[in-house]
């Protein structure tokens, strides 16, 4: 007896919009990482240029502190970027009637209509 439906066929699908915003946050994750990643090594290139050795900089001079500071201000945004375009997905996946749970615990449950079964 042959089936009439298959069981991925049960399961809502991501509309556009919420693909994109997926995409979209985790693309600006992604970038936010590599920001971090790049404003370490920045930072820490203008700690030893400006320190000399010298460890008590800061004392110094308290500006300074904003010098090592400064280079992690994109990462910050970034992410918060990343965190807001999530959340408008989490809303987008409410609105079409998808399980956020499920979502949560497997992300590629709803990826495409060929997504594997558990």
């Amino acid at each position: 007896m042959p089936k009439s439906k298959d069981k991925k066929d049960d399961k809502p699908k991501l509309s556009q919009k919420a693909r994109e915003l997926l995409l979209y946050a985790k693309l600006y994750r992604f970038f936010a990482y590599f920001a971090a990643f790049a404003g370490f090594v920045i930072s820490m290139i203008i700690y030893n240029t400006m320190s000399g050795g010298e460890y008590t900089i800061f004392l110094e001079r308290p500006a300074a502190l904003l010098n090592i500071v400064a280079p992690f201000i994109p990462c910050s945004i970034l992410s918060m970027i990343a965190h807001k375009k999530k959340n408008k997905f989490l809303e987008q996946a409410l609105k079409e009637g998808i399980d956020i749970k499920a979502l949560r615990n497997n992300p590629h449950l709803y990826s495409d209509g060929n997504a594997k079964q558990q």
